[in-house]
């Protein structure tokens, strides 16, 4: 009898602990992971840095594969004058572990989050703009507030109406979103709320770049193809001399895209497809002879005052070749009319084109 009581005993305890850690939901709590991010040092992975000699503000290098910021989105840091805000920063990331057994992530704890402004051409830095230390003293001491560095710790830059320059950051407190505008000449700060700020953004951002930027798009991947075969994408770069980057993966051999400023457009491309001859590309940067045909290194190309996509498309073909738009038809999901249309030129594409 008294075997059949401890077993009944046993029973009750094991169902007891099912209950209290399968079924209770557990209290949340909170743990820390150190994030420490040092992009700026990458500055000295630049094999090569070339100004133009055409007398504008228009720069080049060249950087290995392998570098962090051979990524397109690094570019935006770049400023005019050959120099480049790059980031470095530690902290840690408060991590809140929910009662469902989710894990959010619920800010950044900073010690320190500095903006270096580098020179490209000498690699050396030029000066260190300590974001966090400013954030801090814009904001009341009462307020607790999260610096969010989104993009990869990439800043927004912008030109504003007054002509200088802004760098700019996202902050959060108490659930609402702020955006912290350094001004590059003066120092100043400003805060204001997100949907302020990008009301701000696209006031500055005149009728002329958003055309362009909608040009631009014709370097993307928008013409049908014959297979699904991914190495057949980016047609009409392809049929223009420009190689997609690995049969496998179908990526674009050049990627263009424009700052918010300026009418800069950086354009990114491995050096392997550098063209033998182009008078357009190498009277502006006859340095970047010496890499043709390199591999494993990217080049980084920044041109200014609004370039056409002919002109770009120019700069990165082999002289004597004309540019083709035959057999390209565009997909009719990105057709403003919806409809199946043979592209014949840059007109005809902007004409037709929806931007995404």
């Amino acid at each position: 009898m008294k075997k059949k009581n401890y077993l009944l005993i046993i029973v009750f305890a094991v169902f007891l602990l099912i209950v209290v850690f399968a079924v209770i939901p557990r209290f949340p709590g909170e743990d820390y992971e150190v994030v420490s991010i040092l992009i700026a040092d990458d500055i000295r992975n630049i094999v090569y840095a070339e100004k133009t000699s055409v007398g504008r503000e228009e720069v080049a290098f060249v950087l290995p594969t392998s570098s962090i910021l051979q990524e397109e989105r690094y570019s935006r840091g770049y400023l005019p004058g050959n120099q480049m805000i790059l980031m470095e920063a530690e902290g840690e990331v408060i991590k809140r572990h929910d009662g469902d057994g989710r894990t959010r992530t619920i800010g950044i704890d900073w010690d320190y989050v500095y903006a270096h402004v580098y020179d490209l051409l000498s690699k050396e830095r030029i000066e260190t703009i300590d974001v966090l230390r400013l954030s801090e003293e814009h904001l009341s001491e009462e307020r607790e507030f999260n610096l969010w560095l989104c993009g990869g710790m990439v800043p927004t830059i912008f030109r504003g109406r007054d002509g200088d320059l802004y760098i700019v950051f996202t902050l959060s407190a108490e659930w609402k979103e702020y955006s912290l505008q350094i001004n590059l000449q003066t120092r100043e700060v400003d805060i204001m709320g997100k949907a302020q700020a990008m009301q701000v953004w696209n006031q500055e951002r005149t009728r002329n770049e958003i055309i362009r930027d909608r040009d631009l798009d014709i370097f993307s991947d928008w013409a049908i193809t014959d297979s699904d075969d991914r190495s057949e994408r980016n047609r009409f770069l392809r049929q223009n001399g420009i190689a997609n980057i690995g049969s496998d993966s179908g990526s674009a051999g050049l990627w263009v895209s424009m700052r918010r400023y300026d009418g800069v457009v950086s354009i990114l491309l491995p050096a392997t497809n550098l063209p033998q001859e182009s008078y357009e590309l190498y009277s502006r940067f006859p340095g970047l002879c010496e890499f043709i045909g390199r591999e494993n290194l990217n080049v980084n190309v920044f041109i200014g005052d609004y370039p056409s996509p002919e002109e770009i498309l120019t700069m990165f073909m082999e002289d004597g070749r004309e540019i083709s738009f035959e057999g390209l038809v565009m997909r009719p999901n990105l057709n403003r009319y919806g409809l199946v249309s043979e592209i014949h030129s840059f007109e005809d594409f902007n004409r037709r084109y929806r931007m995404r």
